[in-house]
């Protein structure tokens, strides 16, 4: 039997559990059979998740260009709703590059960010 700790309390221990300077967290739903996977995969469409047997996986982003954790807790929580329950562990995560966005919700300007882009590249 799978978690039945709710899917958004389960988000919530694996945000806090990241370092404070996080980019992305790389995660993976487990659910019980394909039916429901498949669900939940379609509820989190907006994460551009991808579905594999009873996997569900996606990206959480913090700052901009893709899923938010305000998203993604969002998303769970109507997965949640639905009582769709699975275990959600964290895959990977990435740190932001050592001039990231402040975490006061600061905004960096599109140039700024293709900087700090380019910086990673070989």
């Amino acid at each position: 039997m799978l978690s039945r700790m709710a899917l958004v309390d389960q988000w919530r221990a694996i945000e806090d559990g990241l370092p404070d300077d996080w980019q992305a967290a790389r995660l993976r739903l487990t659910l019980n059979d394909r039916p429901r996977a498949e669900r939940a995969a379609a509820m989190l469409g907006p994460a551009n998740a991808g579905l594999y047997a009873s996997f569900v996986t996606f990206q959480v982003v913090w700052g901009g260009g893709g899923t938010s954790p305000e998203l993604a807790r969002r998303l769970l929580a109507r997965l949640d709703t639905e009582r769709i329950s699975g275990a959600l562990t964290l895959v990977g995560a990435d740190q932001a590059a050592a001039a990231g966005p402040a975490r006061a919700g600061t905004r960096l300007e599109l140039a700024r960010q293709w900087e700090l882009l380019l910086l990673e590249l070989p």
